[in-house]
């Protein structure tokens, strides 16, 4: 017999990895997951709290749990089950990846500048862009219901910020996506975001490609010397430059009415921006070359 574990957080998808492993390898799926859920389930049937260890225990000598292959079982069916399930995986991935810039944000004492760019053309046409559209409407979603403070009121959390990609596949009513149009539009109506970008309008102005901001809402530059192996332009790994931003009024209060104080406390900050950014520079020259030198 070979046994497969696969481990990973929640949302990383090892269900489905192991679903095609499974297949690809032909060998018996054996879902612990769902032996799990099982066992809950039964526990609720039976009026016990699944959170009840003892309780449980008690009920495991009468619980047997068998696997078998069902011949004629309506595809339909088995798509309508793995959705279900592929929707659960999806939201909580989805409310992992907020949590943990939360937490990310509430560590570190800075705000972590992330954009979730909504742009369904940025993958193929077909059941990876169907994908795609499950994920924004799970990010919509959660959007609109928040995320509880540590006084347990739901508020709008600040980052990821959210754009949203208006293109031909989801401006009309008839197009394919306009149902997360709607979402995003009522999501807005109650939390102002996502923001919005025409993708007809980037292209008129970044030379024909659609392309996400930064955090901070800076968009790069086309650069014709930076492309991918395929040819087509590059934007993300480009070792690009952060942003480096002088609090002016806390130079202000610390310089405490004193303008030659405050020219000079601003002067020792202005060098401390350029050392960051010559540092950054030559950071991404060194992995560049230790790239190439590979």
């Amino acid at each position: 017999m070979v046994s497969v574990a696969i481990d990973g957080p929640a949302g990383a998808g090892k269900s489905t990895l192991a679903r095609r492993l499974a297949a690809e390898m032909g060998y018996i799926y054996v879902d612990t997951g769902a032996m799990f859920r099982t066992i809950g389930l039964y526990a609720l049937r039976a009026g016990k709290d699944p959170k009840d260890n003892e309780a449980v225990n008690a009920l495991l000598p009468n619980i047997t749990l068998e696997f078998a292959f069902i011949e004629g079982v309506d595809d339909a069916i088995i798509d309508k089950i793995t959705e279900r399930r592929l929707r659960t995986e999806v939201q909580s991935g989805i409310q992992t990846i907020q949590y943990q810039l939360i937490t990310l944000m509430t560590c570190n004492g800075q705000a972590p500048f992330v954009t979730m760019f909504m742009y369904l053309d940025e993958v193929p046409e077909g059941k990876t862009r169907d994908d795609l559209a499950m994920l924004i409407e799970e990010a919509l979603l959660q959007r609109m219901q928040g995320v509880k403070n540590e006084k347990g009121v739901w508020i709008t959390p600040a980052f990821p910020k959210l754009i949203y990609v208006l293109d031909e596949d989801n401006i009309t009513e008839d197009s394919k996506y306009w149902h997360l149009t709607e979402l995003a539009a009522k999501c807005t109506a109650k939390r102002m975001v996502p923001d919005y970008i025409s993708a007809k309008i980037m292209k008129e102005m970044k030379n024909g490609e659609v392309y996400p901001c930064m955090g901070c809402r800076s968009f790069l530059t086309v650069e014709d010397s930076q492309r991918n192996p395929d040819g087509s332009h590059k934007f993300y790994g480009r070792f690009n430059q952060g942003v480096v931003t002088i609090n002016l009024v806390d130079v202000a209060c610390s310089s405490e009415g004193d303008m030659e104080k405050f020219w000079k406390i601003l002067d020792e900050r202005l060098e401390l921006c350029h050392r960051a950014l010559r540092c950054t520079r030559w950071c991404a020259a060194t992995c560049c070359a230790t790239r190439r030198a590979r």
